[in-house]
């Protein structure tokens, strides 16, 4: 068996684990030692002197092949490992990337890793540079698939829009033989990816607004989010005042208890470790525990009954919830979260449909970047909105709103501080019916380390759950009420719009890599896949 064929088989294994992931099969530990695996075959080839004259006789098919393989099992590995070690991701793609330009007579099997650095760039960016890095990706990417990118003096066709990526990268990793049909089409989707990628990127720009509606113009957009949304600096008015459906409390926690909330949530954190938090098999997950709560008496029920008993204040339907779910977010400063609801669907005797959650929340446990959070009017049942208000994080910070509202988190609109910043956000939705999340695991629990920190024994639970009176800050509070703006007619007002409307660019989630092989449903509180919005994603 030659080089190219035993490593095109191992490779085409590899992919079908992916395809076939489930927690019950092969880990992604077992697919990332089939890739090094491949690489380490490929590299002792390439250096072996005999290895070498065998190659100067190959064919330049077969020569092209080689490269080929390499470039896209460099790239999926890259995928694979970014959540863990994104130093070494960007590496891979690099290397990726240089392969693939060596590749004769055939540019496409360098869009994707194009598309990869430029995403790279643009979520890890600290500096200007790494911004235009990401620009001169993304664009060469377009070029690549013969799409030209707009400049402030161009005239081009408009192209077919894509709001989401595909399921998984997975199908772009086959060997010679893949039909030709299927290729171009995953050449092409890696291209829109890259269109909305540069997209986002000009529109989060404070100097680009012109560029910003002539590129989604033509990507046949019809709308977008407002600058005065997307970006933190930008002025909004009217504090909320007599709306019920948002608030916000600055020093929610003691000192004390924050810091134990903050050391329980590190991104380091075996809570984030243990989950493979950001990994392409992480999906959404989140926990439940009824209430009352049996205790306090640890880190996790001390923030809930904290938070609950403040909530109940602005919310007094809160007082209802017989269920309390929470779950953890650690974010770079240019990930966001996209528009969604945060609900189940349920069969129960209530009769079919979603279920909202009384009250959500988030503490803002670290806040040194990202952007922030926008709720709404918009709920299933009205299907329109007309104004929004966004909460700004603050270390400390305490933010609910009814939980029916559509609300999303937008990425950062300056350079972050450093690459270590994060977003760290705890959140707690209180319903008045199940939620379906799996229980809180015990401290006891033995599979894992993670219940033990987060149940870990804290002697102020009496009194950090005593001060729930805390003043509301109406001052956190920004009403929006320009939410969209028409690409034709900047200066017009829109009315009253659906903003899960197609002709919308709301591209603002987070950044990860473009593999994605969960199975565990995309928009919120434990749908398992079952609602519209995962139907069409996954």
């Amino acid at each position: 068996m030659d080089l190219l064929q035993a490593g095109s088989e191992a490779f085409n294994e590899a992919c079908t684990m992916l395809d076939n992931f489930t927690e019950a099969t092969a880990g992604l530990d077992d697919i990332e030692e089939l890739l090094e695996t491949i690489l380490n075959l490929l590299s002792s080839s390439s250096s072996d002197g005999s290895e070498k004259t065998k190659r100067r006789k190959l064919d330049a098919d077969a020569e092209a092949g080689l490269l080929t393989l390499h470039s896209r099992t460099f790239l999926l590995l890259g995928q694979l490992i970014e959540h863990k070690d994104h130093v070494r991701a960007f590496d891979l793609y690099s290397k990726s990337h240089a392969l693939a330009s060596k590749i004769p007579n055939d540019d496409s099997i360098a869009v994707e890793p194009c598309v990869e650095l430029g995403r790279y760039s643009f979520k890890y960016a600290v500096d200007e540079k790494m911004l235009d890095k990401a620009k001169q990706h993304l664009t060469r990417a377009i070029e690549l698939v013969g799409e030209p990118t707009p400049t402030s003096d161009s005239d081009s066709n408009s192209s077919s829009k894509s709001d989401s990526k595909s399921d998984s990268k997975s199908d772009t990793n086959s060997d010679s033989n893949s039909d030709s049909d299927d290729e171009e089409d995953d050449v092409f989707a890696a291209g829109r990816e890259a269109k909305m990628y540069l997209a986002r990127l000009i529109c989060q720009s404070s100097a680009s607004d012109a560029l910003a509606r002539k590129h989604l113009l033509e990507m046949d957009y019809k709308y977008r989010l407002s600058p005065v949304v997307i970006r933190s600096s930008a002025g909004v008015v009217n504090p909320v005042e007599d709306e019920t459906f948002v608030g916000a409390w600055d020093d929610i926690y003691s000192p004390n208890l924050l810091g134990r909330l903050q050391s329980c949530f590190l991104p380091s954190s075996p809570f984030f470790s243990e989950h493979k938090y950001n990994s392409p098999s992480c999906g959404y997950f989140s926990y439940k525990m009824p209430l009352p709560l049996k205790s306090t008496g640890d880190i996790l029920t001390s923030a809930i009954s904290r938070v609950h008993k403040t909530v109940c204040s602005r919310m007094p339907k809160t007082k209802r919830a017989t269920w309390v779910e929470w779950w953890c977010h650690s974010r770079h400063h240019n990930d966001g979260h996209s528009l969604h609801y945060d609900y189940i669907f349920s069969d129960d005797k209530g009769g079919e449909g979603a279920r909202h959650p009384l009250a959500s929340t988030v503490s803002y446990l670290e806040a040194d970047c990202g952007g922030p959070t926008l709720i709404t009017d918009q709920t299933m049942s009205n299907g329109l909105s007309s104004f929004g208000y966004k909460v700004e994080p603050k270390k400390n910070r305490l933010l609910c709103f009814e939980g029916n509202r559509l609300h999303c988190v937008l990425p950062g609109s300056e350079l972050p501080p450093s690459n270590d910043s994060r977003r760290v956000t705890l959140m707690i939705a209180f319903w008045e019916f199940d939620p379906g999340a799996p229980m809180t695991p015990e401290k006891s629990e033995k599979a894992f380390e993670w219940p033990g920190v987060v149940r870990s024994e804290y002697d102020e639970a009496v009194r950090e759950g005593s001060i729930a009176t805390d003043p509301h800050n109406n001052d956190a509070i920004l009403r929006v009420d320009k939410l969209i703006e028409d690409l034709k007619h900047p200066e017009s007002d829109v009315g009253p719009i659906d903003l899960l409307d197609d002709g919308i660019f709301t591209f603002f989630g987070a950044l990860n890599s473009g593999l994605v092989i969960a199975k565990k449903g995309v928009c919120s509180l434990n749908c398992g896949g079952k609602c519209e919005v995962c139907r069409q994603t996954m």
